[in-house]
Order: C-alpha cells, then sequence, then structure tokens
C-alpha cells in the first residue's frame, strides 16, 4: 500500500533543531511470518539506514541490508513514506528520518554482514511491538496487514521477559 503523503511519527520540539536524514529500509518476511531485523545495542531495526549523497531511497535500502545484515535482495514493492522526529543519545542530535519502507526479498547471501549489529528473524506480531522506531513498525503493519498479526498480543515469552528464538545469518 503507497501513501501519496508521508505518515509523522513523534512532535518536532520547537526548541530543537532538526537534521533531516532520508533513508530507506526493507521489510523481509520468511515463510514463517517472521521478520528479519538488525539488532543493536540500542534496540531492534529494520535493515535499512541513512542514503549517501545522491543515492536513491532503494538503493540506500539494497545496500544498507547487505552491509547490515551479509544479504542480496531485491525490491518488490514500495510499501509507503513514513517521517519521524527522533533524538539520537549516543549522538546527540535531534534527527527527522524521511524513511522510505520496501517489502523485499533474499536473492543470495552476499558475504558478511558489518559488526555493531547482528541480523535475526522474530515473529510479526513480536516485531510490531519491539521495534524501536514507530516508524519501522507502521512499516511491518503495511507488509503484514494479515488479521494473524495481533500487535495487541504479545507472546507469553516476550510477558515473561524472554525474547523469541533468534536465528543468525552469517
Amino acid at each position: 500500500m503507497t501513501h501519496a503523503a508521508p505518515v509523522l511519527f513523534g512532535a518536532a520540539d520547537p526548541n530543537a533543531s532538526y537534521v533531516v536524514r532520508p533513508g530507506g529500509y526493507v521489510v523481509l518476511v520468511n515463510s514463517e511470518q517472521a521478520v528479519a531485523v538488525v539488532e543493536t545495542e540500542a534496540g531492534l531495526f529494520l535493515p535499512g539506514g541513512g542514503s549517501l549523497r545522491a543515492e536513491s531511497a532503494e538503493q540506500t535500502a539494497v545496500r544498507e541490508t547487505s552491509e547490515e545484515c551479509g544479504l542480496k535482495v531485491r525490491i518488490l514493492s514500495k510499501l509507503g513514506d513514513a517521517h519521524e522526529y527522533i533524538f539520537d543519545e549516543r549522538e546527540g542530535v535531534h534527527y527527522r528520518k524521511e524513511g522510505v519502507f520496501f517489502l523485499a526479498e533474499i536473492v543470495s547471501p552476499e558475504g558478511i554482514a558489518e559488526r555493531g549489529g547482528r541480523m535475526c528473524w522474530r515473529p510479526a506480531a513480536e516485531v510490531a511491538l519491539t521495534l524501536k522506531q514507530l516508524s519501522h513498525r507502521w512499516a511491518v503493519q503495511q507488509a503484514l496487514p494479515n488479521p494473524s498479526v495481533n500487535t495487541d498480543a504479545p507472546s507469553a515469552a516476550l510477558r515473561a521477559g524472554r525474547g523469541p528464538p533468534v536465528t543468525l545469518v552469517r
């Protein structure tokens, strides 16, 4: 589902100066309806990131997925645009992230992912609750509007404070 205008998450602090950060992200879903996420010290994120100069959002999403996950992907469709106001505590910077989100599929492994995070598969219903950025949660809901993905009912494992099983891609 493509949206004409970007969906907006968060509110701008009128006393802050924001750095605009365009980017591209992918939602990868496997046959068990699990979603690929990048797990970092800061939390869970969809594969993707900030665009380089003169790089399209689609090119960014493909490049970043290769770097973060060691996977070559093919973009299947655009899910939509979402902008989000965030404060990056590590950098001490306010960002207006202007993300373009895509549904993609894995073409092949492409080598070793960069350090700093690890790619893992998480059940879609849990990802919709645990991704750090609201725009990423929204993208998963756009990719999987299936009623069986109930974002209001986390699993017993999450309620008990345990995460779901993780499969690493090396």
